[in-house]
């Protein structure tokens, strides 16, 4: 499914561009803050 042309509930891998926007690594960026709520890579945005 795709919203916004964000793929959801796709696995993010470590390198890929963030989904928040940020333009930054999803490993620099969101991968701590999903780690902590229990996620394991993949992202509902």
């Amino acid at each position: 499914m795709s919203v916004g042309g964000i793929q959801l509930n796709k696995k993010i891998g470590r390198n890929d561009p963030c989904p928040c926007g940020s333009g930054n690594k999803y490993k620099k960026c969101c991968l701590a803050k999903h780690n902590d709520e229990g996620f394991s890579n993949p992202v509902n945005f």
